[in-house]
């Protein structure tokens, strides 16, 4: 589509007198800051340093537009159409985005710091190095988004879906993903320190070498996640699910595990020391050649009740199998069929 080359005086005259059309137009070196433009269609429009900061754009279009390093600072596009768009470098700091459509964006390195996204459709978006800082994403659809090495620190995620989004070598510290789909998504290397994960589905997930230190994983579900070489040094995992997980050579020291079901997860060469089981089943995991010197069984994990270790095989206190009981007999019991069906009342007359 040829571009039109267009003045802002001129875009903004005609959207006053009520035209919303303009199509393939190309805006270079224009301030719109603080205009009103609801509604406006700019679909494969072309923009080249263009102000539109502290500027209403609810409900605009702009699938397949070209804005890289648009400066968007504080503006309202809620519900807004960015489907396909060019957005590198963008500055979106502070902005309203909530509900809006970003689904096969291009993204990267664009600026989103304090914005809003509530709702957003984000899926198959590419948001590499993009900067998330304290953005909130609530409900937002993330599903198969490219968000390596972006920053998402104290971002607020909560119910979000990331399944199968890329988060290889992000920076998650201190954000909140309390209950947020991530299943089968690809975690490894990130840092996800001090991260809310409770209630997540993280079935699948890889995680290796993430960084997990005193992440909230309570209830969460990481049945056949991935998570070789994590550092879980602190980590509450009570009540989680680890049905089939890996956690191989992972260091679990002082985490909490209370009430897991862990059966079938591997936990080979893994650092446990300190871990809290009270009501964990003492069966179910692989524990071969693991490093612990003690363990906390006391109910509120105080070491009230505490087990410790006079051997380096852990067997000495799990079990490799569930428990089972044999019942001898020393003699033939003879059956009477009748009592075991229970003798029949006589009627009465």
């Amino acid at each position: 589509m040829d571009v039109i080359e267009m003045k802002g005086e001129d875009l903004i005259a005609q959207y006053k007198t009520g035209i919303r059309n303009f199509v393939g137009v190309s805006l270079s070196e224009e301030n719109f800051r603080g205009a009103g433009l609801r509604d406006i269609n700019l679909k494969d429009s072309v923009f080249k340093i263009v102000n539109l900061s502290n500027t209403n754009l609810s409900g605009a279009i702009f699938s397949g537009a070209r804005l890289n390093g648009t400066k968007l600072t504080s503006s309202r596009l809620n519900h807004a159409n960015l489907t396909r768009a060019n957005l590198n470098f963008t500055d979106f700091v502070q902005a309203d985005l909530s509900h809006a459509n970003l689904s096969y964006a291009t993204m990267t390195k664009a600026e989103f710091k304090f914005a809003i996204l509530s709702h957003a459709n984000l899926t198959s978006a590419n948001l590499t190095h993009a900067d998330l800082k304290d953005t909130i994403l609530r409900q937002a659809n993330l599903s198969r988004a490219n968000l390596s090495r972006a920053d998402l620190r104290h971002a607020i995620l909560t119910s979000a879906n990331l399944e199968q989004a890329n988060l290889h070598s992000s920076d998650l510290t201190g954000a909140d993903l309390t209950g947020v789909n991530l299943s089968r998504a690809e975690l490894r290397q990130a840092n996800c320190s001090r991260v809310n994960f409770q209630g997540a589905n993280l079935q699948g997930a890889n995680l290796r070498w993430a960084d997990l230190s005193g992440a909230d994983l309570r209830w969460a579900d990481l049945s056949g996640a991935v998570l070789s070489g994590a550092n879980l040094t602190g980590a509450d995992l009570s009540n989680a699910t680890l049905l089939g997980t890996t956690l191989v050579h992972v260091n679990l020291s002082n985490a909490n595990l209370s009430g897991v079901d862990w059966t079938n997860a591997d936990l080979t060469g893994a650092t446990i020391d300190g871990i809290k089981l009270h009501q964990t089943n003492r069966y179910g995991a692989i524990l071969d050649d693991v490093s612990c010197r003690w363990i906390d069984l006391s109910m509120n994990a105080d070491r009230v009740q505490t087990y410790h270790f006079s051997s380096n095989d852990p067997y000495e206190f799990f079990y490799r199998s569930a428990p089972k009981v044999e019942v001898t007999l020393d003699a033939s019991i003879a059956i009477d069929a009748a009592s075991l069906m229970g003798s029949p009342k006589k009627e009465r007359m």
